[in-house]
């Protein structure tokens, strides 16, 4: 018989933060929405992902920070076709963008 205590007490010691060894995170960010209860501040042409709010820094650009600090090793962004340019413009601005890769979905 298997002791299962044994072993959920050796995982979870592998899986607690504080310890040397982790997995790494990659986290998935959904930025594919057109933001319409945020209009008329996000507009078709400028969603709200794209929307500078709080230190001149898009929501996408928090959302990312936040991610980065977390400890996540990589972003995926996932969007539409007609956001993709502006996202990806956004995404290359950045200093971490070799971290970052973003998919995108036909509409």
């Amino acid at each position: 018989m298997l002791n299962q205590g044994n072993i959920w007490g050796k995982l979870k010691h592998r899986i607690n933060v504080r310890s040397k060894w982790r997995f790494p995170m990659i986290a998935v960010v959904l930025a594919g929405g057109k933001g319409l209860r945020l209009w008329p501040e996000s507009r078709q042409t400028r969603p709200k992902q794209l929307c500078k709010f709080v230190d001149g820094k898009t929501m996408l650009d928090h959302t990312i920070d936040r991610l980065m600090t977390a400890g996540s090793s990589r972003v995926i962004i996932i969007t539409n076709d007609s956001l993709l340019p502006g996202i990806n413009e956004l995404v290359q601005q950045r200093g971490d963008k070799e971290k970052i890769e973003i998919l995108s979905e036909p509409e």
